[in-house]
């Protein structure tokens, strides 16, 4: 099979944080609602973690965007990117130091998940019963 010319100049990069955002689907009976609302209603989620930690994960997974965007191509398959030979040794340690952000942020999640778990239970103690039973064990 003949060698494609595309991957001399460089290859292909697929960087996509995936991780638990912290949510639920807000139910009717979440808000004390009787009847479910119109279609022109949505409920949306609701949190069960405090916004500012979910919001540092969304910022790792926005760099990660932004780096590929800076330094290489759409390719037209999948949620690849194209990046040239000369770009890899600037894009692979700017990837790496948001990894390492991204585990160091994991790492300090897991440690602390009881308490962001027992601070919304307490700020949010009018609606307790509907957050309790939605937390997912830490294990």
């Amino acid at each position: 099979m003949p060698e494609n010319p595309l991957f001399r100049a460089g290859g292909l990069v697929d960087c996509r944080v995936s991780c638990w955002r912290g949510r639920k689907a807000l139910q009717e009976r979440d808000l004390g609602l009787q009847e479910t609302p119109p279609d022109i209603f949505r409920l949306g989620s609701k949190y069960l973690i405090p916004r500012e930690v979910v919001k540092k994960f969304l910022a790792i997974d926005g760099s990660l965007g932004y780096i590929l965007r800076a330094w290489s191509f759409p390719f037209p398959l999948g949620h690849s990117r194209f990046v040239t030979y000369p770009a890899l040794p600037v894009v692979v340690p700017k990837l790496q130091e948001q990894e390492k952000a991204f585990w160091k942020l994991v790492t300090r999640f897991f440690a602390r998940y009881d308490e962001y778990r027992d601070q919304m239970l307490k700020q949010y103690s009018q609606w307790r019963e509907s957050l309790e039973n939605e937390y997912p064990s830490a294990a």
